[in-house]
């Protein structure tokens, strides 16, 4: 049976809720994994409508963690996608500008 939990992480002033699925039975994995979901900050769900939508609503990023691929705890694995995740948007703005600039009118 899988087994969700719900944590909120803080990079800077950016706030994430993860929801952290463990599933002892993945299917192309040797043992078992969790899956993280990073969302945009928000309380956890408590109706099943709520949980139904939570995914489209808020979800940024999926991750599957297997210990198996990774020498990172699973706190460590999240703050690292969650770094990714903030550092990406300053990456695609400036890539956005430079192509912004090179078009001649």
């Amino acid at each position: 049976m899988k087994e969700i939990k719900y944590k909120d992480y803080r990079i800077g002033s950016e706030i994430f809720t993860v929801k952290m699925t463990y599933d002892p039975d993945p299917s192309f994995h040797l043992c078992p994994i969790v899956k993280v979901n990073i969302m945009k900050w928000h309380m956890k769900p408590t109706t099943f409508f709520g949980k139904l939508t939570e995914g489209i609503r808020f979800s940024i990023e999926t991750y599957e963690y297997d210990p198996m691929w990774t020498k990172l705890s699973l706190s460590d694995y999240i703050v690292k996608k969650c770094l990714k995740i903030v550092e990406e948007p300053e990456i695609k703005k400036c890539q956005t500008r430079l192509e912004w600039e090179s078009i001649e009118e």
